[in-house]
């Protein structure tokens, strides 16, 4: 089993994106974007996509504890939230395996979302190994 953790395109869908309020034009983005990421560059597209979702007013309570300074994009409150409703409507348009990192109101431990990640990834590769017993019986036929 291979695993690849990248989150550069799928990244890129959501923060271009965000940029656009009709959702017909954010489509076309999305278009776009496929067409030049995965065909033009050829870069390899990932059999599963998990979306660790932090909700933005959360994730702004992380942010207070960090002695590091927000970037440009950190302190735009409206431009966070626009990238967290297009990230989940990329989930659910692209199929996006969804961990919540909350519970209610209250930020789940790092331990807690690493279970749900460990659980939700061996589900996906036992899946995997099936179609690939499948594969593998059909070139037999």
């Amino acid at each position: 089993v291979c695993m690849v953790v990248d989150r550069y395109v799928e990244s890129n869908f959501a923060h271009q994106g965000s940029k656009f309020s009709d959702l017909a034009e954010q489509d076309k983005m999305f278009e776009f974007l496929e067409n030049l990421e995965y065909g033009l560059l050829q870069l390899p597209k990932p059999d599963v996509t998990l979306f660790l979702h932090m909700p933005t007013e959360s994730a702004k309570i992380l942010k207070q504890n960090r002695e590091e300074k927000p970037d440009l994009h950190e302190v735009d409150e409206n431009y966070l939230k626009h990238c967290e409703n297009t990230y989940l409507r990329l989930a659910q348009k692209r199929g996006y395996k969804t961990i919540s990192c909350t519970s209610g109101e209250t930020i789940k431990t790092i331990e807690q979302i690493h279970a749900e990640v460990v659980e939700v990834v061996a589900k996906e590769i036992e899946k995997l190994k099936e179609q690939q017993k499948i594969l593998n019986y059909i070139k037999t036929i």
